[in-house]
């Protein structure tokens, strides 16, 4: 993948034959690299999309195989619920926190009733 500025929802195409394509992946890596220098050398950080930024980037600063891996999760999530990454009027907004306090006992019912309500 290798950036996850790049993986989100309104950057995968679907091409004639079904495939689908990420759309920026190549101007995402450029603009890492750019990013992460310009972090090593002023201590900023890269402005992702709200949603889709692994949680774990705002700890450590570094974009990783796994941030690519979470975004592709993100989108999965938006297919199978119908909605998207990030909603100002949900509590909260970010899709993914909505799943994140679920527990072993109450997932499949909680997990089954948001695709239910999306359907």
């Amino acid at each position: 993948l290798g950036g996850a500025a790049a993986v989100k929802s309104a950057n995968v195409l679907i091409g004639d034959d079904w495939q689908a394509v990420l759309a920026d992946a190549g101007v995402s890596r450029r603009m890492r690299a750019d990013a992460d220098a310009t972090a090593a050398a002023t201590g900023t950080r890269v402005i992702g999309t709200d949603g889709y930024l692994d949680p774990e980037y705002a700890d450590t600063m570094e974009l990783t195989y796994k941030s690519d891996v979470f975004s592709v999760g993100v989108v999965v999530l938006e297919m199978l619920t119908g909605r998207p990454a990030w909603d100002p009027s949900e509590r909260p907004p970010l899709l993914w926190r909505r799943f994140r306090s679920i527990g072993v006992d109450d997932q499949d019912e909680r997990v089954g009733r948001v695709v239910t309500e999306a359907a």
